[in-house]
């Protein structure tokens, strides 16, 4: 799931694999449970695990 905002663009993966990298960036690659958020700046790409109340509010704005 993908959610672009004015700040931030936050992708987080439920199943499967995912690579994420800003344009002419390195990518990161997240697993199921992984998440990254990617702010404007050049600060580098950090997945994390996501605890389950913040994977839960997440998919819950797009309905799931």
């Amino acid at each position: 799931a993908v959610e672009v905002t004015s700040e931030r663009s936050s992708v987080f993966v439920q199943a499967g694999t995912v690579a994420v990298n800003r344009p002419g960036g390195p990518a990161v690659t997240l697993r199921a449970g992984d998440g990254v958020d990617v702010s404007a700046g050049g600060d580098p790409l950090e997945v994390k695990r996501w605890g389950r109340e913040r994977a839960a509010n997440f998919l819950a704005r797009f309905g799931r």
